[in-house]
C-alpha cells in the first residue's frame, strides 16, 4: 500500500518514500571522500530504473522532485552532521557520488544526478500519457459553507 507509513529515514518519514538500490557491497569510501564501490558498483541500469520508480512514486504522492524531497542518504545526513568529512563514525554516504553514468565522466552528486533523471522520466511518462496529470483542486463551496 502505497499510503502506508514505513519508517525508514530518521526524522524524515513524513511526506516521503523510501528506494534503495542493491549494490556497493565492502564500498569504501577513501581519501579525500572519494567513492571505492569494489566488485558491485551502482550500475547504469540500476541508477535508470530507481530514478524511473522516483518519477513515478512522486507522481502518484503527489510530492516535488527536490532537494527537500528527493535526496540520498548522504545528502540527508551531511544535514544533520553525519555525512562524508565530517568525522562522525556512523557517517552515511550512500550514492554521495556517482561516476561512470554517460553524461558523468567524472564523479557528481548522486543526489543531483537522481533528481534530473527523475525530473526527466516524469516529463517524458507525462508527454507519452504514460502517466495521467492529476487534476487541480476544485473548491467546493457547499462543502466549505457546512
Amino acid at each position: 500500500m502505497l499510503r502506508e507509513y514505513k519508517s525508514h529515514t530518521w526524522r524524515r518519514n513524513s511526506r516521503s518514500i523510501g528506494v534503495t538500490l542493491c549494490c556497493a557491497k565492502d564500498a569504501i569510501l577513501a581519501y579525500k571522500c572519494n567513492p571505492v564501490f569494489g566488485a558491485y558498483p551502482p550500475t547504469e541500469l540500476q541508477v535508470e530504473q530507481m530514478a524511473m520508480v522516483v518519477a513515478i512514486l512522486c507522481h502518484e504522492l503527489e510530492l516535488e522532485i527536490n532537494n527537500d524531497t528527493v535526496l540520498t542518504h548522504a545528502e540527508a545526513a551531511s544535514r544533520d552532521q553525519y555525512g562524508p568529512g565530517q568525522g562522525d563514525p556512523d557517517m552515511r554516504w550512500d550514492l554521495y557520488m556517482l561516476k561512470g553514468m554517460p553524461e558523468t565522466r567524472a564523479l557528481r552528486p548522486g543526489g543531483v544526478l537522481l533528481r534530473k533523471k527523475a525530473l526527466a522520466y516524469l516529463h517524458s511518462m507525462l508527454m507519452d500519457k504514460l502517466l495521467q496529470p492529476h487534476e487541480a483542486e476544485v473548491e467546493q463551496p457547499e462543502l466549505l459553507a457546512a
